[in-house]
């Protein structure tokens, strides 16, 4: 019994960290949101981070800067620039929100909804002409948690101890200068300075929110929580105390419905904090005597289980990558992981994410050994699984793994997907991708994969041919040019060798 109910935190150790991890900042930011009448600033201050994040992808776009095989071996600024300009963006948003302007005529709700139209209509146009990680942009902003790299929860984790420090240090101040401006300036506090340092505080919560558990997590973490709390209790100690009970409840609730019944976590949780406050609605009066020791109870089992998944997540972390930053193919150690018939299964689910997350946790769990299972979901009627089980394919590695994604490019219809095997396949040290990319030059239908392309070509083999991808491939020039590339090819054929140090093909 026992076994079965630690299944889900073990399987997604990491997803359960950076849900815990979001409960807990947000929920105790909820308050001072909630009390200070922001939420709707909050909403617009969460579209322009998603502004943001998007803008980094264009950015990069536009410098030349793509994507590596894996988001893990990404460069440094498609790793940083998203979660920094999601930032930056919050912040001068959240800045831009919390200053009123007494000689307006226009009301602060109309300000904060021209904010939050303007943020998100540049998002959707940055992510329209973003030429590469489109998926990855997808679920940045539409968010799933159990999508999540070690490099995103290393963040999460850093992020939040870093916020709840700062506030437990400063919390009397920020109460004070929140609630109580006139007291606040005669005991000689600069109450505008800490309410805007509260503000920014709350922007950078709502930006990596964002970035790794999307909007529904971030704002039911923000909310109900938090209203929980006050809908039980009339002081600020008391309301924290029972806002942090529940967001622990609602994750650990939230992750286990995810994986026991197949629901997406994000609304899972929303739904799990949604019963929590719904019950302190019902129980009215009666309910603040004996809910908030019962929600303390039902979060209690979140503080072992985080130290579990904690301790399980990083034993993987070492586990699953050998020395040269690919997972070996001997079988791994696997204390206490869920059962392989069990997780095949899972791969049935009928929602992607879930699909894709279990992918995940089989490749790095059983290594080579899972390369069939997840070979059966190249055949995926969806988009974004078939690209995650490519990456994890290709980090795998080995043999096996190379004529599985051999055998997917005589199958696989969509140019974006043909591209992304044959760079894993390239990553991998065979060159058969190479034939590949001039396919995609000679008959692929979108010009932004025919330009990842030509960028691949020109890194993997260190000569520059030709080739206008924004152009007609038919156009004489274009003709030309992949006459040159084709001719190449057949000079080199069979007898290319990657370098491991530059990944040039000679």
């Amino acid at each position: 019994m026992l076994y079965e109910l630690l299944h889900p935190f073990e399987a997604l150790p990491a997803s359960y960290l950076a849900t815990v991890c979001l409960g807990l900042l947000c929920a105790t930011l909820g308050l001072f949101v909630l009390l200070r009448r922001i939420v709707f600033v909050a909403i617009a201050v969460s579209e322009a981070s998603a502004g943001g994040i998007a803008f980094a992808f264009f950015l990069a776009s536009v410098l030349g800067i793509h994507r590596e095989h894996g988001a893990e071996h990404d460069p440094w600024f498609l790793q940083v620039g998203p979660i920094a300009l999601g930032l930056l963006f919050a912040l001068a948003g959240m800045t831009l929100f919390a200053w009123r302007s007494r000689e307006s005529r226009v009301p602060s709700e109309g300000t904060i909804g021209v904010g939050y139209v303007v943020a998100g209509g540049l998002a959707l146009i940055f992510v329209s002409k973003s030429a590469q990680g489109l998926e990855e942009l997808h679920q940045i902003l539409a968010g799933s948690v159990v999508y999540i790299s070690d490099a995103r929860l290393d963040l999460t984790v850093v992020t939040t101890v870093l916020l709840l420090t700062v506030l437990a240090l400063f919390h009397k101040v920020f109460l004070l200068c929140s609630f109580d401006e006139e007291t606040a300036r005669t005991l000689g506090y600069r109450a505008g300075h800490w309410s805007w340092l509260l503000h920014l505080i709350i922007g950078a919560a709502l930006s990596v929110s964002l970035y790794a558990g999307g909007l529904l997590l971030a704002f039911a973490f923000l909310v109900l929580p938090g209203l929980t709390g006050l809908r039980l209790h009339d002081r600020w100690a008391p309301a924290t105390r029972t806002a942090i009970a529940v967001a622990l409840s609602g994750a650990t609730l939230g992750a286990w419905l995810c994986w026991e019944i197949s629901l997406p976590i994000g609304p899972a949780v929303a739904v799990a904090l949604a019963l929590h406050y719904g019950l302190a609605v019902v129980t009215g009066e009666r309910g603040r005597r004996w809910l908030p020791i019962g929600f303390l109870v039902l979060a209690a089992p979140a503080l072992p289980l985080t130290a579990l998944t904690a301790y399980d997540h990083l034993a993987h972390v070492q586990l699953v990558r050998a020395p040269s930053g690919k997972a070996s193919d001997g079988p791994r150690p696997e204390p206490g992981a869920r059962k392989l018939e069990d997780m095949v299964r899972a791969l049935q689910s009928e929602f992607p994410a879930e699909r894709s997350a279990t992918a995940r946790a089989l490749a790095a769990r059983f290594g080579a050994p899972a390369l069939v299972h997840l070979e059966s979901l190249l055949e995926d009627l969806d988009v974004g699984v078939r690209r995650t089980v490519i990456e994890l394919i290709g980090e795998i590695g080995g043999p096996t793994a190379s004529r599985a994604l051999r055998r997917h490019l005589d199958r696989e219809q969509s140019d974006e997907l043909e591209l992304a095997t044959a760079h894993a396949l390239l990553e991998l040290g065979d060159a058969f991708g190479f034939e590949s990319l001039l396919h995609i030059l000679e008959h692929g239908d979108d010009p932004f994969v025919r330009e990842e392309a030509v960028s691949i070509l020109r890194r993997s083999t260190g000569v520059e041919l030709g080739f206008d991808a924004l152009e007609d491939p038919q156009a004489p020039a274009n003709r030309e040019a992949l006459d040159r590339w084709l001719a190449w090819w057949e000079q080199h054929e069979g007898r290319l060798k990657r370098d491991p140090a530059t990944g040039v093909y000679r």
